[in-house]
C-alpha cells in the first residue's frame, strides 16, 4: 500500500491517487489525500537522507586556468512557470503546471544590422 502511495502520489495530484487507491483496494475506510502526502514525504525524507551530503554550491574540482579556457555560456536565461486548475468534461478538477525557458541571447548568433 505504501508503494502504491508513494509511486501515485508522485505523478498525479494527492486527492486523484487517494481517489484511486480507494477505487483499487477493498478498504474498509477511503484513504485521505493528506494520509497520500505524509507518506510520500516520509519516502522522500528517508531516501534522501541515504543518498548523502549533497556538495554545497557550485562543484568545481579544476584550477582557475580550466576554469578560464572554458566557453562562455549564453544567457542570461529567462524562466517561466504557470498553474492552475482545470475542469474536464466530467466536471472533475485537475491541476496543470506549465513552464518555459528561453535563452535571453546566444552568443554565437549572428548579430542583427538594423
Amino acid at each position: 500500500m505504501l508503494y502504491l502511495e508513494t509511486r501515485w502520489g508522485s505523478l498525479v495530484s494527492f486527492g486523484l491517487a487517494a481517489r484511486m487507491l480507494s477505487d483499487v483496494l477493498p478498504l474498509d475506510r477511503p484513504v485521505a489525500p493528506e494520509r497520500v502526502r505524509r507518506h510520500l514525504h516520509a519516502v522522500m525524507a528517508r531516501e534522501e537522507a541515504a543518498m548523502g551530503e549533497e556538495p554545497h554550491g557550485w562543484a568545481w574540482s579544476g584550477c582557475q586556468r580550466d576554469l578560464n579556457e572554458m566557453p562562455l555560456p549564453n544567457g542570461p536565461a529567462y524562466v517561466g512557470v504557470d498553474g492552475g486548475f482545470v475542469r474536464d468534461r466530467a466536471g472533475s478538477w485537475f491541476e496543470v503546471i506549465a513552464g518555459k525557458s528561453i535563452s535571453g541571447f546566444d552568443r554565437h548568433a549572428p548579430e542583427a544590422t538594423p
